[in-house]
């Protein structure tokens, strides 16, 4: 399986609120639309932090350092991930609400995302990422 890293950023300001951004796609052909953090995929040769500042930059027009901040990495087997699944680590319980199955063949990696609710005690977000097949 062919994974395609991604890099996010949860921007929260003075109110405790997250910025979100509107993404559309029509995978199987119905609008769907997202709200996710600002990010994107890991470029060749490219770390994490390298990536997020690049997005950042490339999304918001933001020029942040984001070294030394608190970076948090996971890895999904995405072929056997379905609606429903939860996993559990250190007292943050992920669930995965998208995609519903995953399709043998994709045409774009952009198309195809994973969606995840996080939830630590009283709060919850989503958490956005994109998965790529082989």
């Amino acid at each position: 399986m062919k994974v395609r890293n991604n890099a996010r950023a949860f921007i929260i300001n003075e109110n405790n609120e997250i910025l979100l951004q509107k993404f559309e796609f029509s995978f199987t052909g119905v609008l769907n639309i997202l709200w996710v953090t600002p990010g994107g995929g890991v470029e060749e040769n490219e770390s994490f932090e390298q990536t997020l500042e690049r997005e950042l930059f490339e999304e918001l027009g933001l020029s942040i350092n984001v070294k030394n901040k608190s970076i948090l990495t996971l890895d999904i087997p995405f072929n056997s991930v379905r609606t429903g699944d939860k996993f559990s680590l250190d007292g943050v319980e992920l669930k995965v609400l998208w995609p519903l199955s995953v399709p043998d063949e994709v045409e774009d990696i952009n198309e195809i995302s994973i969606v995840l609710q996080v939830t630590y005690e009283n709060f919850s977000l989503l958490l956005t990422g994109d998965i790529g097949i082989e």
